[in-house]
């Protein structure tokens, strides 16, 4: 496997949008792609590109992987706030 430097990796992940933030956290939560575009009023190609784009900056090979690396960095707390 062809992973990025811990330290490359960990500069990557500060540069995440907001949106991929935000669908790193959709994913963690356990939302698909419709459910994503739905609450974040985007398209699912909109979204497919940000979880891309996520993906791509954190080295992951998917989304879950993805997310594994964001809970690693503390990039996502690990805890989600519970719906009020």
């Amino acid at each position: 496997m062809d992973e990025q430097p811990e330290g490359i990796r960990m500069e990557n992940a500060l540069r995440l949008t907001r949106r991929e933030h935000e669908m790193l956290a959709l994913a963690a939560r356990g939302c698909t792609t419709t459910e994503m575009s739905q609450i974040a009023w985007l398209s699912q190609g909109t979204v497919k590109r940000h979880l891309q784009m996520a993906r791509l900056k954190l080295g992951a090979l998917n989304t879950t992987h993805a997310v594994a690396i964001a809970y690693e960095a503390e990039i996502l707390p690990l805890k989600q706030p519970s719906a009020a």
